[in-house]
């Protein structure tokens, strides 16, 4: 069982679903459990390294505010349920500057210091 979270409306590039979550289960035929995952506030976030991170550290966590979608599935490619939620932009996170302001070239901040 595979929890996915995506940011259909992201302001930045992102990937349209995240691994969030996952549980091996074993089940006989016909049998049923209910599987249970808790998201944090991270899990919903992204590394933004164009944002002043405090006290001279480049970079924060930030989470944008909107429409997320959880994804239940066996697989990225085998969803199965489906939910959107709505969460509130978090105030204590300085202004988003847009990907197509930043200095940064053709790449989104998203992958910035990550492999694609």
């Amino acid at each position: 069982m595979q929890l996915y979270v995506g940011d259909p409306a992201a302001e930045v590039q992102r990937p349209l679903r995240e691994l969030r979550g996952f549980d091996k289960i074993y089940l006989e035929p016909g049998e049923m459990v209910r599987v249970e995952f808790t998201l944090e506030n991270r899990d919903f976030a992204y590394w933004d390294a164009l944002a002043d991170g405090g006290e001279g550290r480049p970079g924060l966590w930030r989470r944008e505010g909107g429409e997320f979608r959880i994804e239940i599935g066996a697989s990225s490619r085998d969803i199965r349920l489906n939910q959107a939620i709505t969460l509130p932009g978090d105030p204590t996170i300085p202004p988003l500057i847009p990907d197509a302001e930043s200095q940064l070239s053709a790449a989104s901040r998203f992958v910035q210091g990550h492999s694609q």
